[in-house]
């Protein structure tokens, strides 16, 4: 629950509720638009020159079909009011969601962790050199 009903504000950026999944009740000054616009709620009313936004709505189930805007092989969640994310389902990972398998990890990090090393010892001996002749 959020009351931001007392202060001198004219409008809110909606990326300002980005991730607010549990942000169920908002009041807000009569002129402020609910986050996400009507659609993003499932109550909206004006009272006593009060704005209550009540319940999000998940815009992923508008239609109560996946969202269109995901690519194929991801999944959509809300992600805060008018907002929502596509995750990639089990299996895939990638851009879109487009390589099938886990990610590769011994050939992503091995040589990262090698050179590492290697550079690391190539450092401390030259280093090493320059202790000893002080």
């Amino acid at each position: 629950m959020i009351d931001l009903s007392l202060n001198p504000i004219v409008n809110i950026s909606e990326k300002v509720f980005l991730g607010f999944l549990g942000l169920n009740y908002m009041i807000l000054p009569q002129d402020v638009v609910c986050p996400g616009g009507n659609v993003s709620w499932q109550k909206v009313e004006v009272k006593q020159g009060k704005r209550l936004c009540k319940g999000q709505n998940n815009m992923c189930n508008q239609t109560g079909q996946m969202s269109t805007n995901c690519p194929e092989h991801s999944l959509c969640g809300p992600y805060g009011p008018g907002f929502f994310e596509c995750s990639c389902a089990e299996n895939y990972q990638g851009y879109k969601c487009l390589r099938q398998g886990e990610f590769p990890a011994v050939e992503v990090f091995g040589p990262l962790a090698a050179s590492t090393v290697v550079i690391s010892f190539l450092v401390w001996v030259t280093q090493r050199r320059k202790a000893k002749s002080l």
